[in-house]
């Protein structure tokens, strides 16, 4: 895979991300440090002095990729390098391609279990039936990240 290339929806090599974190209410600005087939390895947070997050853990990854707008990906914490500085070695188990007032796309990877197992990749297309408020809602929202997500491509 090229510096530039992407695997499977993932995030390039030297991508500024956003990192969900279970229990915490805001997000922390990451950067993929390298993309190793399906794995994804990022630059580790710190949620707080108070949390740590441990091997198995599901984490959300979002990020910008112009045209399309905004990404995500659910992925589990596979395990930590202790290196310097840390890194965080994720594996993708599901990728939003897309999201906005309308809908959702979502690619879900072989073997993910939802309340079933999906055994070959699958594109699944979600139509919301948003009121105008939620639609606005999801929209800022949709915007937000994005802004988010460029500003983090701005301070490196």
């Amino acid at each position: 895979m090229s510096a530039r290339g992407t695997v499977a929806g993932l995030p390039w090599l030297n991508t500024p991300v956003l990192v969900s974190v279970p229990g915490l209410d805001h997000d922390l600005p990451s950067r993929v440090e390298d993309v190793r087939g399906g794995l994804v390895v990022i630059a580790a947070v710190s949620p707080s002095p108070h949390a740590r997050v441990t091997d198995g853990e599901v984490l959300v990854l979002s990020w910008a990729a112009p045209p399309r707008g905004l990404l995500a990906t659910s992925c589990v914490l596979e395990h930590q390098e202790r290196l310097d500085p840390p890194r965080w070695v994720l594996r993708s188990v599901g990728v939003l391609t897309d999201l906005g007032e309308g809908g959702a796309r979502v690619l879900l990877d072989p073997g993910l279990r939802v309340p079933a197992t999906v055994h070959q990749a699958l594109m699944v297309r979600l139509e919301f039936d948003l009121s105008e408020r939620d639609s606005d809602r999801v929209r800022r929202a949709v915007v937000r990240r994005q802004v988010e997500a460029r500003r983090g491509e701005d301070r490196t």
